[in-house]
Formats: structure tokens, sequence, C-alpha cells
């Protein structure tokens, strides 16, 4: 086959499984986005997060109604956006499950509003809850960022249904980086 060649090629509505493939063509990172209520910690895997706006500093990210946490995030004052490292892929797969317990020996410190903050991971972001928006099957979440931590980590990578990691293409160029 042709690199040229169509894989497959649909209607969302009629083939929602390929639709999902094709989709997978977009490699995403992983985050873990956390919020608090009534003094418990929530949490969940997503790959829907974005930036939106530096001035003001905007993110967002999007949550299924049908998630047992939808209650918590829909409610919520403020919320976490942890981006996890590359040796994170177990913390991913606990927070992408439903249930209680998945904070249970975990690394975490609270964050603005109680959110939490995982230990280990490549860079956070510390939230107010700023405003929601329908999205189909989904409620669309913007958070004005407050805060934010970067660390020296590798982050963990999403595409085509599995985990991967960033490595660099073999045609890019490396340029020093310089302070701003």
């Amino acid at each position: 086959m042709g690199l040229n060649e169509t894989v497959e090629a649909g209607v969302p509505v009629s083939d929602p499984k390929g639709f999902r493939r094709c989709l997978g063509e977009f490699c995403t990172g992983v985050t873990v986005i956390t919020t608090q209520q009534g003094g418990e910690p929530f949490g969940m895997t997503s790959n829907s997060f974005a930036s939106v706006s530096l001035d003001p500093a905007l993110v967002l990210w999007s949550i299924r109604r049908e998630s047992t946490s939808f209650s918590a995030f829909e409610g919520c004052s403020h919320f976490a956006v942890n981006v996890l490292a590359d040796g994170q892929v177990d913390l991913s797969n606990r927070f992408a499950r439903s249930g209680p317990g998945k904070f249970e020996g975990v690394d975490w410190s609270g964050g603005q509003g109680g959110a939490p903050l995982l230990g280990g991971a490549a860079a956070s972001f510390e939230c107010r809850a700023f405003k929601a928006y329908e999205g189909g099957d989904h409620l669309i979440l913007l958070g004005e960022v407050l805060g934010y931590r970067r660390h020296n980590r590798q982050p963990l990578l999403f595409s085509k249904g599995r985990y991967a990691v960033a490595v660099d293409h073999p045609d890019a160029r490396v340029f020093p980086v310089a302070d701003m």
C-alpha cells in the first residue's frame, strides 16, 4: 500500500470505531486532571488537554458526561492538570479506571483550591474553573492558570491507541535553548 493511499474513510455516525482510529493519528500528551470536593481528591486520565490563550492564561480539557467523576469536576472551583512523565504509565492506567482508591499510595500534595499535584509529573498547571461549554457527550472545561511548574522530565505521549515517548526526528536540527 502506498503512502498516498487511503487506509479508511467514513462518516463518524456510521463508523465510530474508524473515526476513533483516525483521531488516534494525532499524538497527544497524557495528563491526569485532579480536583477536590468535600475534602476528597478526584482524578482522571485525560488526553484532551490543550492551551487556549496566553493572555489571559487559559487551558481546556473535556470530560465525558458518563464519567463517574463528572459531578466532582462539573462543580469544582479549581482543578490541576498534571502532565505525566514518560515513566508514569502505571499512574496513567490507575487514573484511567473508574472507582475509589486512585490516590492510595500516590505521592501528591494539595495545590490551589486543594487540587492534587502529582509527584513525578513532567509539568503541572493549577487552575481556577473559568467557564464550561457544551460539547456533545462531553463538557469542555476552561481553566484560568494561576500557577505552573515544569520539571526536567520527558513527557508521556499517546498515539494510535498506545503509549509513546518523544524522540528527535532525524531531520530535526537542534538549537540551543536560550533563557527568555
